[in-house]
């Protein structure tokens, strides 16, 4: 193949990219440059290199996992291929269902304007669902929420839930199927009645719809003429036939991965998509890349190590050109404690040599180990930051009490009202729920006024109906003016609100039980002092005095508008000036000069969930293999030898991935073949120098 084409890239990536029709499994390794080569590719197709008939924008879609990713690769396309390429799809599984949704809403069965429901929405409903169908059962809402998530990525209705596995049943093994199909049956009931879907139904509700109508399969699959996917390791059975839906017409589709970091079978992503993906496109041309341009070879050769200890898997080796050797560090501590305060003085040691703190991270398996970290660099005085865990936003109670906010300054506010009027309880299940939202749809009012006009109800809960409507309607009437006001009407909306007691009641373990209320009871002062500080900007946006806070009026449906309850991107902000703290999933696609792997302790990583089965220590595997191949030069290892745990001390043993690193735990050895190697180069070097001065000698004689 001609290197006259794009010809900074390997001939593997080249191969890759001007690979033309039909199927194609591009298998990545880390750090192999897959991004340069799909945006590459694409661009090619949109130019139409080598005399191909160039490819229009509107009729390539792509897909990847991120929106951050999404942004980046639509950046390097505009840039390798014009203004043109933003005609290009370019977006994430999840919002290019979601596109359709808006599209063909009446095909897909959804409310035109359908929102979608977040994790604290979901497991509300769930929670209401069990209420309705099973009355106060003691079952994990957590559980049956992975559960119908599991069955949503395996495309099963609420009548099919006993072709789950037990395993798949995750936290909920014991229940019988027919129990959790009812809880399930109700939980679509109370999504369709909030105007919901969850995150799997931009899915499953997709596919179901080209599945069972002809007419719009036939018009999605001739609207585009390229598919491509990136880390398609990630993806699940349902995303696969979405694919597979799209793409049996013309069969080009392009899908890259690598199964070495497929590290979500939680969320129903499998390592076997990649096999699956060539049985149901026959003919699939493969290209594997292995040259690597991120990690030192010694990091690289402890990766290979571990992973081939995963028996089911494509066989790839990583390599790089570099030859840097920076030895890898092992060290143990006494305690979990101790292993914090190693790491931050080794971070401090980092910083002195010159390494900015942003080009720093460290990974661990879980959440609850960065408390330790945390402490340790808030007593070094060395700045960091925290990446994932949950937000007090995504807090049901803090949910719940911003939704009573919600309703009280806008009596017409849909999504609020329906996570309210039934938290507390007050007595309105789901037929009377439902016969509100068909007053208000026929009679095109609030679901709030529509409540007034319901019948049926006991004498009991006609009381506890205007008790609620009458003390909102005072709240609505009475909203706050000025700043001086704002503390003292949170405070009143939440105690008239009742979720404080409600938790007293109902919250059964006493910790968790404290956490909540404690959360609730500080929320109005936060957030009051939140509304002052948006009260100030709005007030200078106004070219208002802002010396005088009631220069202008205070908005309190502008202010809880404002709140935003999306976290940011990885990188969307400057971290150039703190270490990152984050878990081993959080780190998947990024990058640093040195990482820091922690908690390398069996049952911790590998996590004791997973250390029974072969699945679970293969993905525990792949696991490390990522959180090793985060390092760009320097990969620090640990383990404590106890470690808190609760209110308890443990004690703590080796991981059992320690020993598969093989020879890259011992420099000396990494040394040696790196001598080897460059012996090897100059030999071949001084061979090639010898064999053209002989050529040149021989075209220098006279012919005879």
């Amino acid at each position: 193949m001609s290197a006259s084409i794009y010809p900074h890239l390997n001939e593997r990536q080249r191969r890759a990219v001007l690979h033309r029709g039909g199927p194609l499994l591009i298998l990545a390794g880390a750090g192999t440059g897959k991004t340069s080569v799909i945006t590459h590719r694409m661009a090619s197709l949109l130019k139409g290199v080598q005399g191909q008939t160039p490819v229009a924008p509107e009729k390539m879609v792509a897909v990847t996992f991120t929106n951050k990713a999404a942004r980046e690769m639509q950046e390097r396309l505009v840039a390798l291929a014009g203004k043109p390429a933003k005609k290009v799809w370019l977006g994430t599984f999840h919002g290019f269902c979601l596109r359709l949704m808006k599209e063909f809403h009446t095909e897909m069965h959804v409310h035109k304007r359908f929102r979608i429901a977040d994790t604290a929405d979901q497991l509300d409903l769930i929670r209401k669902g069990v209420d309705e169908a099973l009355g106060n059962a003691n079952i994990s809402i957590g559980g049956l929420q992975q559960t119908i998530s599991a069955a949503k990525n395996k495309l099963l209705f609420p009548g099919e839930l006993h072709r789950l596995s037990e395993g798949e049943r995750v936290g909920v093994g014991s229940l019988e199927p027919e129990i959790i199909s009812q809880v399930y049956e109700m939980y679509e009931r109370l999504l369709k009645l909030n105007h919901l879907i969850d995150f799997d139904d931009c899915i499953f509700k997709v596919v179901h719809a080209l599945e069972t109508n002809k007419e719009l399969l036939e018009t999605l699959s001739h609207r585009w003429d390229h598919l491509t996917v990136d880390e398609f390791q990630d993806t699940n059975l349902s995303q696969l036939r979405l694919i597979e839906l799209l793409g049996s017409r013309h069969r080009n589709v392009c899908v890259v991965g690598d199964d070495d970091q497929s590290i979500y079978s939680w969320r129903g992503a499998l390592p076997e998509v990649i096999s699956a993906f060539e049985q149901r496109f026959e003919g699939t041309e493969q290209v594997f890349l292995e040259q690597n341009y991120r990690c030192t070879n010694l990091i690289l050769d402890a990766a290979n190590s571990l992973i081939k200890n995963n028996k089911k898997r494509k066989d790839k080796k990583l390599w790089s050109a570099s030859e840097e050797v920076f030895p890898i560090d092992f060290f143990t501590a006494k305690t979990d404690a101790a292993e914090a305060d190693m790491v931050v003085e080794k971070a401090m040691t980092m910083k002195a040599r010159g390494v900015s703190p942003g080009d720093m991270a460290i990974l661990y398996r879980s959440n609850k180990q960065a408390r330790a970290f945390e402490l340790s660099f808030r007593a070094a005085g060395m700045p960091y930051k925290t990446y994932g865990g949950q937000s007090v936003f995504e807090r049901k109670e803090i949910k719940d009490f911003i939704a009573y906010l919600r309703v009280v300054s806008n009596l017409y506010e849909r999504l609020g009202f329906w996570r309210i009027v039934n938290t507390p309880p007050r007595g309105l299940g789901i037929k009377s729920l439902e016969k509100v939202e068909a007053i208000s749809e026929s009679e095109k009012i609030s679901p709030f006024k529509a409540l007034q006009n319901l019948e049926g109800l006991n004498s009991s809960g006609v009381a506890k109906r205007l008790a609620f409507q009458n003390w909102v309607k005072d709240c609505n009437k009475n909203q706050p003016k000025t700043v001086d006001e704002i503390r003292s009407y949170f405070e009143d909306v939440l105690k008239k609100s009742d979720l404080v007691e409600d938790i007293r009641r109902r919250v059964k373990d006493i910790d968790t039980r404290l956490t909540k209320m404690g959360n609730l009871q500080s929320c109005p002062g936060w957030l009051a002092d939140a509304a002052k500080r948006w009260h100030m900007r709005e007030i200078e946006k106004a070219g208002k005095n802002p010396e005088n806070p009631d220069s202008l009026k205070f908005e309190l449906k502008g202010f809880l508008d404002s709140l935003s309850l999306e976290s940011k991107d990885f990188g969307e902000e400057d971290k150039s000036e703190h270490v990152s703290l984050m878990t081993v999933h959080a780190a998947k696609g990024l990058e640093f000069h040195g990482v820091f792997v922690v908690g390398l302790e069996d049952k911790l990583f590998p996590h004791e969930n997973s250390m029974e089965s072969i699945h679970g220590l293969d993905e525990e595997r792949r696991l490390f293999y990522v959180a090793i191949t985060r390092a760009k030069r320097e990969l620090f290892l640990s383990m404590a030898w106890s470690r808190k745990k609760t209110t308890q001390v443990v004690s703590c043993m080796p991981s059992m991935f320690l020993k598969e690193l093989g020879e890259a735990m011992d420099p000396s050895k990494h040394v040696k073949a790196l001598a080897e190697r460059k012996k090897s180069k100059e030999e071949h070097k001084q061979k090639t120098l010898s064999r053209l001065a002989n050529l040149a000698e021989s075209l220098s004689s006279p012919l005879e």
